[in-house]
């Protein structure tokens, strides 16, 4: 699964400077979109907890 290397680029995206962020989403918009549906479906399959 790709999950580990997932989060670890959406927690760079959100540490890096701006200027790269911007870069980074530029590039990606559509594999962001696509990145974030499959994240939001993968923490709906998660226990969830009261």
């Amino acid at each position: 699964m790709t999950q580990p290397s997932v989060i670890r680029v959406l927690f760079l995206a959100t540490v890096s400077p701006a200027d790269l962020k911007g870069r980074i989403g530029a590039i990606s918009n559509k594999r962001f979109a696509r990145i974030a549906t499959a994240l939001s479906d993968h923490f709906r399959q998660l226990p969830r907890h009261p």
